[in-house]
């Protein structure tokens, strides 16, 4: 997934904003397949990034549809955290998602 976080703050530096968010996704969907990664936890640092940066674009473009995209595709990645730690204590990167989700459902009423 390095290359495309790489190519992601490339074309981001660029302006081109399209190519940077489909790289972003290339690099969730890749981290993502990952088998456990949701247990390790350079990997869920990685996954809070990468979300910041999805919901960030997605803020940007504004329309109740990508919004409600970036709502689904945290609400997925809250669940297997949350479902990693079980009943302990939540982790910071978890309250950073529910922030992160919370903020995006907010933009949506």
């Amino acid at each position: 997934p390095w290359f495309y976080e790489l190519s992601a703050h490339f074309n981001d530096e660029l302006g081109w904003e399209e190519e940077c968010f489909n790289d972003l996704m290339k690099e969730y969907r890749t981290l993502n397949s990952a088998k456990g990664w949701e247990e390790d936890s350079v990997k869920v640092g990685k996954m809070v990034t990468l979300m910041r940066d999805i919901s960030k674009h997605h803020k940007k473009i504004g329309t109740k549809e990508s919004l409600t995209k970036a709502k689904f595709l945290l609400n997925g990645v809250v669940k297997k955290v949350r479902s990693a730690y079980n009943y302990t204590e939540p982790s910071k990167e978890a309250e950073e998602l529910d922030a992160l989700l919370l903020e995006v459902k907010q933009l949506l009423e």
